[in-house]
């Protein structure tokens, strides 16, 4: 028995490996490729997200992870003695919070095909754990499939920008046989060969129009746009990469700036984890923990520890207001003496009037 594997959700999000570049006519399936290759490139770095422990023998916290980030979520079960995590359909008849109750899963390897309980409802008792990739059960795939959209644009913006600085102008043929034969020489350009066209009426036939020079500056604002939008790919992410368009250097402060607005996404995504793995261990006994791991967690750490630096300096301050009190003048011990020298002359002044 054969499968169809195209027709399985996670393997026709992954893609294929294929050329991007060759020298047809037609450029749009390079440019899904191209398309295709990004996400990948993102999925290889996100599946380092987080560690796991104390998973199952039969969920690879690999395979675990994509089919989350890529699908949005995933449901784990039992399954003759094992746990598996598995993808499937959700449905049903919605709860009191309008979602899904019920996961319907259809796996060949296993010879399954059941609909699984995602709730304790009057139909039947709880019996699978849905781990979503955040709140909205969306995953990467929508995000990094429109930074990927306009990263391509980028590259594909920077080789033709090459690929055109190779001619001074641009050839203007008079006929449909000398076309040919130039498109022929922008194919052969266009892999970086340089060929002839034997005419001996192409150089008073062909015309050319020259190319302007300020496109010739297209090359610096074309990596600043990468830079940006690389930069806002990885920030999305939470992964710290800062760009600059300032064309100098920058300081630390502006290096570390925005850096509170990295890990929103990534700890509501650490958020449903721990939250699936409180469901599990209350469903299967299953102890399973997570927390964030490679650059994500030394981000973590590093924000966590600013913060605690930045409230301890306010407790500090604080403390040392309350403290300050206003001081209190101390009396000179010479000025007091000459004070009541002068009361005890006046008191003497008074009682020899009244005798008098």
């Amino acid at each position: 028995m054969q499968y169809n594997y195209t027709s399985l959700p996670l393997l026709t999000k992954i893609f294929p490996m294929t050329t991007f570049f060759d020298s047809k006519k037609d450029y749009s399936p390079k440019k899904k490729n191209l398309i295709k290759y990004f996400i990948r490139q993102m999925l290889r770095r996100t599946a380092q997200m987080f560690e796991w422990k104390g998973l199952p023998p039969k969920i690879p916290q690999r395979d675990m992870e994509l089919m989350i980030q890529i699908n949005g979520y995933c449901g784990i079960i039992q399954h003759e003695g094992d746990y598996y995590a598995v993808w499937g359909g959700l449905g049903g008849k919605p709860n009191w919070d309008y979602m899904p109750t019920n996961l319907v899963v259809a796996n060949p390897y296993l010879k399954l095909s059941k609909t699984y309980n995602i709730y304790d409802t009057p139909d039947g008792e709880k019996d699978v754990v849905i781990i979503p990739n955040d709140t909205m059960y969306e995953g990467l795939i929508p995000m990094l499939s429109f930074h990927s959209e306009l990263l391509t644009e980028i590259q594909l913006t920077k080789r033709v920008t090459s690929i055109v600085h190779r001619m001074p102008s641009l050839p203007v043929a008079p006929d449909s046989n000398i076309k040919e034969d130039i498109d022929d020489f922008f194919d052969d350009l266009m892999e970086g060969e340089l060929k002839s066209i034997a005419s001996t009426n192409f150089l008073k036939d062909v015309g050319s129009l020259p190319l302007s020079d300020s496109g010739r500056n297209i090359i610096t604002q074309v990596l600043e746009m990468e830079q940006y939008q690389k930069a806002s790919l990885f920030n999305d992410l939470g992964m710290q990469m800062n760009y600059n368009m300032k064309r100098e250097t920058i300081t630390s402060s502006e290096a570390q700036l925005g850096e509170g607005s990295l890990l929103p996404l990534c700890e509501d995504m650490l958020y449903q984890r721990k939250k699936a793995c409180e469901e599990l261990k209350e469903l299967f006994g299953l102890e399973v923990s997570v927390e964030f791991s490679s650059a994500w967690s030394n981000l973590h750490k590093s924000i966590q520890n600013e913060i605690k630096k930045e409230e301890a300096e306010i407790d500090k301050t604080e403390a040392e207001s309350e403290q300050v009190e206003i001081p209190i003048e101390e009396e000179n011990p010479v000025q007091s003496i000459e004070q009541n020298e002068e009361e005890k002359g006046e008191e003497n002044d008074k009682e020899e009037v009244q005798t008098d």
